[in-house]
């Protein structure tokens, strides 16, 4: 949305300033036509005083002719006067100089008002060729400015048809995401629903299994009762490395699990969690403390305590870094134990407790990489 809006922006500042210059071309063409209209005007004046110059050129054409003739006296008497510097040619030199001076004035006089006449000419001739000029910069910066204006649609143009394959190209990685996103979450689901099948069946099977088991040692214990003594106690058992394992620890927890695994896979995760959720809105429990102990040649090397939060339907969940080796795990009066193979040495495993059975809660171990 962003990278549209900017687009858009950019867009509408382009066009903004391509109506601009495009005004600046309205602007010159109106000012030409302003002063093709005032030269029009001028050249209308200028007929009109040619006439006027002409209809007066009679009234004052004898002073003309008179003026013209002593002008020639006088240039005649002042060659005579150069060739013969006598007394009598300077004399005549100065008559006629006066003479002209006279015709002159006169012929000035009577051509007066025409001379005002030329001079408005001369005026109108003069701004007739400045605005020929003025008209003809005005058309060569027009051609220029559409040049301009034609090179910034131009470009314009190509900048749209950029930004309009982009976003195509954006919309498409969109729509391929999101179909990622929906082929991934049906695919999850598929997941959840397989593994909660599978829990269900297991659940079946253990159901089963414990209910033959607990036959099998009702039956047992009748026959120990009746033939031990009364005196003595069955000797424990021994030679087994969890029976050595129990004896060091001294543990008062009843042994859930001794030697099948407790790693979980990743479909038994989101199992869980799915279970968590099913019910995450019912009145939380208080956190459960689970007790870590390692052993090494049968002796207690390290022994941690953690935190299993309460996520919701009677399951719990919590992490920390495992060791390798011989291993018991401890929530209340319950005890699993199960070896940590030599690759997971400080690797970072998550538990989860299942006590939605109370009367037989289960322990998973889930290495972090293949869950996370």
């Amino acid at each position: 949305t962003l990278t549209l809006l900017l687009a858009m922006t950019v867009t509408a500042a382009n066009a903004q300033t391509i109506d601009k210059e495009r005004l600046r071309i309205d602007q010159y063409q109106q000012k030409i036509s302003s002063l093709q209209q005032s030269n029009s005007d001028i050249e209308e004046q200028l007929v009109q005083l040619d006439q006027q110059i002409a209809a007066m050129a009679g009234s004052y054409a004898p002073e003309e002719k008179a003026r013209d003739n002593a002008e020639a006296r006088y240039q005649k008497a002042l060659q005579a006067a150069a060739d013969t510097p006598s007394a009598t040619n300077k004399d005549r030199a100065e008559s006629a100089r006066f003479e002209y001076l006279m015709a002159d004035r006169k012929y000035r006089r009577s051509s007066q008002d025409v001379s005002k006449l030329k001079k408005q000419q001369k005026t109108l001739q003069t701004q007739l060729a400045s605005n020929e000029k003025m008209i003809g910069k005005a058309g060569s910066q027009v051609v220029q400015q559409r040049e301009l204006v034609e090179g910034m649609e131009q470009q314009a143009h190509k900048q749209a048809a950029v930004q309009a394959k982009n976003e195509r190209r954006k919309r498409i990685e969109k729509e391929a995401a999101l179909r990622a996103s929906r082929d991934e979450l049906t695919k999850t689901r598929k997941q959840y629903a397989a593994a909660a099948a599978e829990i269900a069946a297991l659940k079946a099977r253990l159901a089963a299994r414990e209910a033959g088991a607990g036959a099998t040692a009702a039956s047992s214990s009748a026959i120990a009762t009746a033939q031990a003594s009364p005196r003595k106690s069955a000797a424990p058992a021994t030679g087994s490395r969890s029976t050595h394992i129990d004896k060091r620890n001294r543990s008062t927890a009843s042994v859930v699990s001794t030697r099948d695994s407790l790693l979980g896979d990743k479909k038994q995760y989101f199992a869980l969690l799915e279970a968590a959720g099913l019910k995450r809105g019912a009145r939380s429990r208080s956190n459960k403390i689970l007790h870590v102990r390692t052993f090494k040649n049968n002796r207690l090397s390290k022994q941690t305590s953690h935190s299993l939060k309460y996520l919701g339907n009677g399951v719990y969940q919590g992490k920390t870094v495992v060791r390798s080796g011989e291993t018991a795990f401890i929530v209340g009066n319950k005890k699993w134990q199960w070896a940590i193979p030599d690759a997971d040495h400080k690797k970072q495993y998550i538990f989860t407790l299942d006590s939605r059975d109370k009367a037989n809660p289960k322990l998973k171990l889930f290495a972090r990489r293949d869950v996370q």
